[in-house]
């Protein structure tokens, strides 16, 4: 760790403490997700009238997780603005604004539809995706702090990948479906909340896409044979 430079130490730890956050609200999350789809107590409608999964009311624990989970967005957010200059040189300029972009709309959206029971189920199925973050972090601490050996290194990169991928693109089509059928179709949901759904639920599957690209395309680059040095 001390041949690695100021900034990427720093982008380890950030790791470290990604990896910590998720270890604790993916799990929770991923309960909060079976209480909303299995459990009987839970999935009460707050519009008996006409039902729809948008208005599912929360049930305690995802009020805590979204607190947590936004504690830790709001945290990274400052880490962020006080250490710009390092964010820049290990995610990149792009890397970074997407990042700002996911915690301010997270910060500001994910409480209020809590609090209003609306939207719950897009909210934690967000908060459940958090889980394959655990898998992210160690691979980029063993990566970025040239850790663990490559053979560590391709076994959770591949775990993560495959986490990745079953979590947040195979579940691409069942989301959709819900957005059409709580966001488009008629409902109890009034104008406002439609319309903050309307441009929000779709940027983090956008996002997770584009994301898993960057996957596979480190993927591809650790698998590919590497050159034969030419002899001078």
């Amino acid at each position: 760790m001390g041949a690695l430079s100021e900034s990427r130490r720093f982008f380890v730890a950030q790791c470290v403490a990604s990896g910590l956050h998720a270890l604790v609200s993916g799990p929770v999350a991923t309960y909060v997700m079976y209480q909303l789809l299995f459990s009987g107590d839970y999935p009460v409608e707050a519009c008996p009238a006409q039902p729809n999964a948008g208005t599912v009311r929360a049930p305690p624990l995802a009020v805590w997780v979204t607190g947590f989970t936004c504690g830790y967005f709001v945290y990274d957010s400052l880490v962020m603005a006080v250490y710009a200059k390092y964010c820049e040189e290990e995610m990149g300029k792009s890397g970074t604004l997407l990042m700002w972009i996911h915690h301010v709309i997270s910060v500001i959206v994910w409480p209020y539809c809590i609090a209003s029971d609306r939207a719950v189920m897009f909210v934690g199925f967000f908060l459940f995706t958090e889980l394959t973050n655990i898998g992210q972090a160690i691979f980029l601490i063993i990566n970025k702090g040239k850790i663990g050996g490559s053979t560590a290194e391709g076994i959770v990169g591949g775990s993560w990948a495959l986490s990745f991928f079953l979590t947040r693109i195979v579940t691409i089509p069942w989301l959709l479906m819900l957005y059409y059928s709580t966001i488009l179709s008629p409902g109890c949901m009034n104008v406002p909340d439609r319309l903050l759904g309307f441009f929000t639920v779709p940027m983090p599957i956008g996002l997770n896409v584009y994301w898993f690209m960057l996957i596979v395309r480190k993927a591809r680059r650790m698998l590919a044979p590497s050159k034969p040095k030419a002899v001078q």
